[in-house]
Order: structure tokens, then C-alpha cells, then sequence
């Protein structure tokens, strides 16, 4: 028996009274044709999609690597241009480092030319002094005398002075004076020896030079402490301390030498 229903049309067999099997090939064949179109189209539009995403990123790479070969070129030219500048400072600081070496080198040499200056001057300065002292060798310094009381012939006065002071016995005639004059009266310590003269106490000194007077002057504390200790000493020429110890002399350059011995000596 045929039998048309929507879906299209079936066949059916009737045969002691049981159905045969129910068949639907126009319907199945039908879906199957639309499934394959469906997947057709679908097909197609990944396709186009994927050919479009593929553009995309082949045009992304290519603008990428457009960009960084931009920079990299930069990047380059940067690089290139330190390294210039590198070398150039390099250059100028092995040019300076011989500058550097030479100015050492020259600078030994002053350092050494300075030294011998320093002590050819020290010995000149030295020389000179003596000399100076030397010439003073036979001045000396009248401390206290009172003012006025020369008059107008000072050499004639001094002359006078020197005969009362150290008696006749000592000067049978007046010294001969070459000259004499005042001067602003230095600080100077005592003299061992005093003098009077119309009730005044006249004090007699070399007429060292500055700088001696100075280099004497040092042994200023050396000597208070010496003279505390009861120790004999003498201040020689030009400026050498002797100190008498245990009966044997003994002869200090500087005060420093001087003070050493004494600290030792007065320990033990």
C-alpha cells in the first residue's frame, strides 16, 4: 500500500498481517544535501576567514619587522657614534696619561732641584750669619744704661763706661770706640756678671745677629730646667748647649737633644 504523508512518501508491505520495515530515503537524502551544502558554505567562510586572518598577520610581521628594522638601523647608528666617541676618549686619555707621565717626571726633577735649593740656601744662609757674626765679633750691647746720660759725645761716653766698669786695672786707657749709638732694647735674659753704674744695674751682651739671638732663645726652657736640677751648663758659640754631667761636658745641637738627656738623666 502506498501512502503519501508530509514528509514524503513510504512504502509499506502487508503480509500475514505484520508491517515490514518503514524506509524514508527521500527525507535522509534530503537532510543529507542540506548538511553538505551547510558544511560547504561553513567550509568556505573559515576559509576566507582564515585567509583574511593570515593577511593580517603577514602584514602585522611586516610592519613589525619594518618598525625594528627602523630602530635597529638607529640602534646602529647610535652604537656607531659612541663607539666614535669612545675612541676619541680613549685617544685623550692616553694622551693625557703621558701628559701625566711627563708632568711626574718633571715634577720629581723639581722636587729634587727644590731639595738641593733648600740646602745650598740653608748653607748660604748659614754662611752669611757667621759672617754677619763675625763682623759683630767685637759689638756689644750696654742694657739699662741710662738715657741721656752720653751727652753729646757717645763713643767718648761708652770708652769712659767700659774703664769704670771692668776697672783701670783692666783697661789702663780708655778703649778705642770706632762708633756707638742707641737702639730699641730687646728682650734679652740676665747676664751672669752684673755691672753698676750711678745706682743703675748695666747688663753687658754680645751684639749677635737676629737669627742667632733666635736659635739661642730656644734653649730658654732648657736652661730654667737645668738650672732647677743644679745642673752647670754653658751656652756656647754659635748656639750649643754644654752641659757639665757627672763631671764630663757634653754637647747638645737643639733643645730637643738637650731635653731628651735631661728626662733620662733626671729618671735615673
Amino acid at each position: 500500500m502506498l501512502h503519501f504523508g508530509p514528509a514524503g512518501v513510504s512504502l509499506l508491505s502487508v503480509q500475514n498481517n505484520h508491517p515490514i520495515k518503514h524506509y524514508n530515503n527521500l527525507t535522509l537524502s534530503s537532510t543529507m544535501e542540506q548538511s553538505s551544502l551547510i558544511y560547504a558554505s561553513t567550509t568556505m567562510e573559515q576559509s576566507a576567514s582564515n585567509k583574511f586572518l593570515l593577511d593580517a598577520l603577514q602584514q602585522l610581521k611586516s610592519e613589525m619587522v619594518s618598525h625594528f628594522d627602523v630602530k635597529m638601523d638607529n640602534l646602529q647608528m647610535n652604537l656607531d657614534t659612541i663607539k666614535l666617541s669612545l675612541s676619541n676618549l680613549g685617544e685623550h686619555i692616553s694622551e693625557l696619561e703621558q701628559r701625566v707621565g711627563g708632568n711626574e717626571d718633571n715634577i720629581s726633577d723639581l722636587g729634587k732641584r727644590i731639595k738641593t735649593l733648600e740646602s745650598e740656601n740653608a748653607y748660604l744662609r748659614d754662611k752669611v750669619d757667621d759672617a754677619e757674626n763675625c763682623n759683630r765679633a767685637y759689638n756689644l750691647r750696654f742694657i739699662h744704661v741710662p738715657e741721656e746720660s752720653e751727652g753729646k759725645d757717645i763713643c767718648g761716653f761708652i770708652s769712659s763706661l767700659i774703664q769704670q766698669l771692668f776697672g783701670k786695672e783692666s783697661f789702663t786707657t780708655p778703649p778705642a770706640i770706632e762708633r756707638a749709638h742707641r737702639s730699641p732694647m730687646h728682650r734679652t735674659k740676665d747676664s751672669k756678671k752684673q755691672f753698676e753704674y750711678n745706682g743703675d744695674r748695666i747688663h753687658i751682651f754680645p751684639d749677635f745677629s737676629a737669627a742667632l739671638l733666635s736659635k739661642r732663645c730656644q734653649f730658654d726652657d732648657i736652661k730654667k730646667q737645668l738650672q732647677q736640677h743644679k745642673l752647670e751648663y754653658t751656652l756656647i758659640y754659635p748656639a750649643t748647649l754644654r752641659i757639665i754631667f757627672n763631671g764630663k761636658p757634653l754637647l747638645f745641637k737643639t733643645p730637643a737633644e738637650a731635653n731628651c738627656f735631661l728626662q733620662g738623666a733626671v729618671k735615673s
